[in-house]
């Protein structure tokens, strides 16, 4: 996967070679016995059997690569979700005594601090500013599959009724870059166009029509994703994990529709 980012930066690559790439990367994970065997509730299903798990096992890992992939579009903002992303995998693997794993996190931390001070506040003309490319999201993007796969297998038995829903916690730091590329797909398809292809119309792409700058916009939505996460923890302890997603998605979309109507008028009024 690391190759084929690195190919795809020097010399460019087919989007399918690449999804091959990840198809392949992903059946890895499976191979090495973590798949997603519980649901944890979601939409009243728990268990799950291992025809159904493993391809669901590697849509996800294959979806939330692409993610991580596609929200890397300004200065800062990959790194900075997958950054906030490691930090609390690395805590919660602390809390479960799972140490191998917390030190994975917090190294790949460790890596993405410097980057994001390089990426964010370097200077190209002294040629001290870095970018992350396919190479580098792709990768992070695969880390923290790995990692939120393990999370799932961690706790087994769940965790009694008045603690966080596992589910949440393996999957509510990714929340932003997963809502928005299933947001612009389902954008590019209903207007005819190739959903594979990049185009403008991702959420930082929003927030700078709307008169943000670059780095203001990062620190918005790194910071939404850190609310995000934060509130679907303590919430998930009392409203249904299905209920909270459903939440998720609202809020989600409602704040997109009026990004696009704010779009929409500032465009009326040039």
């Amino acid at each position: 996967l690391y190759l084929a980012g690195l190919k795809d930066d020097l010399v460019g690559m087919r989007y399918t070679k690449k999804f091959m790439v990840q198809i392949v990367a992903a059946l890895l994970l499976p191979l090495s016995g973590l798949w997603i065997n519980n649901l944890y509730g979601l939409f009243g299903i728990h268990e799950l059997a291992s025809w159904i798990g493993i391809p669901l096992t590697i849509l996800v890992i294959i979806f939330i690569t692409n993610a991580i992939n596609l929200i890397d579009g300004i200065d800062g903002l990959a790194s900075g979700l997958c950054g906030v992303a490691m930090l609390f995998y690395g805590i919660i693997f602390l809390t479960a005594h799972q140490y191998i794993y917390a030190v994975l996190a917090f190294a790949t931390l460790g890596v993405l601090v410097p980057f994001f001070y390089y990426n964010v506040f370097g200077d190209v003309k002294r040629g001290k500013k870095i970018f992350m490319g396919d190479t580098g999201s792709l990768t992070i993007g695969m880390m923290l599959c790995i990692l939120s796969l393990k999370l799932l297998h961690s706790f087994p038995d769940g965790f009694p009724s008045d603690h966080p829903n596992i589910l949440i916690l393996a999957y509510s730091p990714l929340i932003i870059p997963c809502f928005d590329v299933v947001r612009v797909y389902l954008h590019r398809m209903r207007n005819g166009k190739n959903p594979f292809l990049p185009d403008k119309n991702h959420i930082h792409h929003k927030l700078l029509a709307v008169g943000m700058r670059q780095r203001a916009a990062m620190i918005t939505i790194v910071s939404v994703s850190v609310l995000f996460t934060l509130c679907n923890i303590l919430l998930s302890c009392h409203v249904d994990v299905t209920v909270l997603l459903l939440a998720d998605i609202t809020v989600w979309t409602a704040a997109n529709i009026w990004l696009t109507r704010r779009i929409s008028s500032i465009n009326k009024k040039l």
